[in-house]
Formats: structure tokens, sequence, C-alpha cells
């Protein structure tokens, strides 16, 4: 199948989505634009797992069938994101398998979507014999790939132009796009335009531009190259290096990969290949939900926006959703709620819909103090588990000190979200069981990676990145909750009559087996 060249420009291909009602929870924010779409509408596509996810994100964005797909390893992220281009210009879907068996889920959407041919991207480090066996069986089979995944990124970008016709172009320019082969960090939100406009795209090392990434810019001659990431990801002296084969460089790059995104968004917004319409919104601190996006992606023609993590939007994401407020219609999460939780969505949902408004209240979740991970954690003794104290849920910065302190389990019903009930038998207005956890053996022991004697409290200052990190560790069976106050020095945890906290905190749960 022949792909003609796409000049930048709004490609219109709008697709009905099956809208997934998932509530207004918003987030604070310092200010507004004076224009707003006046009911933004949400939507999530999603599976159990990355697999289903994956596969679900193929049936919506190909809901008349596909004759091709591209599949992938669900264990690295290199495969799925060169084969985001080859994709595109195959106007074909990217599923996954895990290395060693074909997952039942991609051999089943596969039969669905009616595919003949499957391209396999990736090497047998990648994706097995066995597996490319299993497909074989089913349809017919081709493998691009290589020694590494530098080599498998130059032999799809090779195939992905022949495919095309020619290269894509950006500004008139015949473009390329690149991006790290050592970390998903930066390089997950180039799957959608990798996919929306059948670029090529190509892995590097960090410190050197590698030579299979050299002698396909050599042989393919772009004027252009797209590198997504600060020079933390990709170094200046790849970029000196492509810049000497005469090759206009853009780098696309923030403070961190969620910071990275929205610059990536709003780069093929105003160059002409998104529109801030239908933005999609995925994990950020995963790969697999942001790659397999970039097919939907290309069919809304839509920006992918990164969440800091499961629990928390982050700053960056959000806004971008105040800054475009005026043209978003429809939120289209990626991903389950184990990937993107409903408060999250619900926040960027809220944040849509904020133009020309106040800032919406902050619901009252019982905790001030967000702890991630929200979810319980649960290991065998010895171990240890590590929770980061990310911000205030009122969208403030940490002002230390605060106060960490260890409570037992048994002294609290402890959702992870809130409200929280907390003992308090004697009647005092304080939490039982301060500075204490069920078997007395769980330790603070190292906060923002340094560590300190061996306790139960500690009076703790944001570090540089403006967060604490605290490990709790145990050599037995225990059960502790990490309870995070203002410092305010009398050594207690204020609660109501009902047990509920009235002072700012943020909980979180370890158990040790």
């Amino acid at each position: 199948m022949t792909r003609s060249t796409r000049s930048p420009g709004p490609l219109g291909r709008t697709r009905h989505l099956l809208l997934v009602l998932i509530g207004t929870l918003a987030l604070l924010v310092p200010t507004v634009p004076a224009a707003a779409v006046e009911d933004v509408q949400p939507a999530r596509v999603a599976g159990e797992t990355r697999l289903e996810t994956a596969a679900a994100v193929a049936d919506l964005s190909f809901p008349e069938g596909a004759s091709e797909a591209v599949v992938a390893s669900s264990t690295t992220y290199q495969g799925a994101l060169v084969g985001s281009g080859l994709a595109g210009a195959m106007d074909a879907p990217v599923l996954l398998t895990p290395p060693e068996q074909l997952a039942a889920t991609t051999a089943a959407a596969i039969g669905d979507l009616g595919v003949d041919r499957v391209i396999i991207a990736g090497g047998l480090d990648a994706i097995s014999a066995q597996v490319e066996a299993q497909l074989t069986d089913l349809v017919e089979t081709d493998r691009i790939g290589g020694d590494d995944p530098y080599f498998t990124a130059a032999n799809v970008a090779r195939t992905t132009a022949a495919i095309n016709g020619a290269l894509p172009t950006i500004d008139g320019r015949p473009t390329v796009l690149m991006a790290s082969g050592e970390d998903f960090a930066d390089a997950l939100t180039l799957s959608g335009p990798a996919h929306d406009g059948a670029f090529p795209l190509l892995l590097t090392p960090g410190g050197i531009l590698a030579p299979q990434a050299a002698w396909v810019l050599d042989e393919l001659q772009p004027a252009h190259v797209v590198i997504a990431g600060g020079p933390e990801a990709i170094g200046d002296v790849v970029v000196d290096d492509i810049e000497a084969r005469g090759i206009d460089v853009t780098r696309l790059g923030g403070i961190n990969r969620a910071d990275t995104a929205t610059v990536v968004a709003d780069y093929f917004v105003d160059v002409g290949y998104f529109q801030a319409v239908t933005p999609l919104l995925a994990r950020g601190d995963d790969f697999a939900d942001a790659l397999t996006a970039g097919t939907l992606s290309s069919v809304e023609d839509a920006p992918i926006l990164l969440t800091a993590t499961q629990g928390l939007l982050g700053e960056e994401a959000g806004g971008w959703f105040v800054e475009n407020c005026p043209t978003i219609e429809v939120l289209q999460v990626v991903g389950g709620t184990a990937a993107v939780s409903p408060e999250v969505a619900n926040g960027a949902e809220g944040l849509a819909e904020s133009c020309g408004e106040a800032p919406p209240e902050i619901p009252e979740t019982g905790q001030t103090f967000e702890v991630q991970p929200m979810e319980a954690l649960e290991g065998e003794a010895p171990t240890t588990f590590d929770f980061e104290v990310a911000r205030r849920t009122d969208g403030q910065p940490l002002d230390g000190p605060l106060d960490l302190i260890l409570f037992p389990c048994t002294a609290a019903d402890v959702t992870g979200s809130g409200p929280d009930t907390f003992v308090d038998a004697d009647g005092d207005g304080d939490a039982d069981g301060f500075a204490t956890t069920d078997t007395g053996q769980a330790r603070i022991a190292v906060v923002n990676d340094t560590d300190v004697d061996d306790t139960t409290i500690f009076l703790a200052e944001p570090g540089d990145d403006g967060q604490i990190d605290v490990r709790l560790a145990s050599q037995a069976e225990d059960c502790a909750l990490v309870v995070v106050v203002d410092g305010n020095g009398n050594g207690a945890l204020d609660l109501d009559e009902a047990g509920n906290p009235v002072e700012d905190y943020g909980v979180g749960k370890a158990t040790w087996t």
C-alpha cells in the first residue's frame, strides 16, 4: 500500500467516539482564557491491560477494520514507537504482545479487524521466533528488525519512506523524527505525529548520533529533523552532527516528559498536523498506552498529553488544557483507571471547561498533601517501600517543614484518597498510635535520598524538586501508615469527633508480610 506525501494541514478525518461519562472534578488554576466550549465531552478507550487497551484503540480507530497491522513488544517501547510511522504509512493500527507468547487478546484483535498481513517491528529479542510462528499461522507475516533497537529503527524508517513514496513535509521541508533509544520519557508523544504524518522515526543514544541513524539520514536526505527531548535526552553533540549534514534541527523539549508532551502538542498544532479539539490523555510514567494511542491520535488529528502519574495530572498537562480550553470539545482518555484515575480524568475535563469562569472549587477529598502511590503497597519482609509527597491538592507548592509520622494500620480506616477515619479511643482529639506501627518494626529510613536514623517521625523540608521522597523499611511483618502533616510541632494528628483529620494531611500505606 502506498501513501502520498502529506503537507501539513487539518485532515478532517473525524470518527464518532463512544463516550464514557467520567464526571467533572476540577483543579485549581491561577489564570484562565476568556472563552470556552460550554461542555467538554469526556470519553475513555480502555482495556484491563495494556494489550487490551491497544486492541480497543485499534478497534475505535478502525471501526471498519484494517487489512494490515504492526505488532510490537509490550515490554519495551522502541518497537511500538518506531512502528508508529510505519503503521501510518500502511494506514494500520499498532498492536502489542509479550515477546515469548502471542497474546490471546492480540490474536483476537487481528481476527476482529480482519487483518490479512502483519509486520513485526523488532528483532528476535523484542518479538521471539515463537510469536512470529504463531502469527504466521494466522496471517501473512513479515518482520522488520535488527540486532538492536537502532538497527530496527533504521530499517523501519527506510521501509516507512519506501511505502510512503517520499518524506512527509513540515513547512515544505522533508522531515524525519528522532527520539532517544535509551529512555521512553521524552519519546512518548511522538507516536501520534509519527502515525499521522507517516514520518520515519529514528533512535539514537544521547551522547552520539547512532551510526544506524546516520546512514538513514544520508540515504533519505531529509531537510529537517524533529527531535523529542532536551539535551539531557539527546545531547547537543547529536544535533551538531545532524546539522553538519546540512539538515535543519527542531528540538522539542521540556523540563520533564509531561512538559515535553505539551511542547510536542503545541508544535504539531502550530504546523497544522493536529488540532486542539479532541486531545488525548495517557499515562506519562509508563509507555504502553501513549504509544498505541498514536493510531487514535492520527485518526482524530489530536495531540497526546501525558499525566504525571496514574493519580496525578500534573501542572504541565493541566496548564495545556487551560490554555487550549477555548477549542477543546472532547477529552479522550486512553487507558483504564489503573492507568489514568477517574480523579485525574475528571480534573482534566474541569480544566478544559474552565475558560472565562472562576476556578472550580476543590472537592473535599479529605487529603491536602498527595502521597504517591495512592494505592496500598505490600511485599514480603525484609523490603522497602518508596513514597513521594508530590503536591498539594489545591495546586499550591509544598511549604516545609512537614512532619512525616508513622501510625499503625490498625488505628485507621484509610482509603488512599480520603476521607479517612482515624481511631481516637481516648477522645483527646488526636489520632491514636502516634509514631508507632502494628508490630513496631517499620521505620522511616531515607528522606530525599539521604539516610536518616531509623525513626517513626521526621521533620522534612521539600527537596530541590519541590517534593519529599520517603522510604519506609522493615525487617519483619508489619503494617504502617506514613502520615504527612504541617510541621506544627504538636506531635499529633488533630481529629474531629468523627475521627476525620481537621488539619492538612496526606497518607500512604505499606504492609510487610
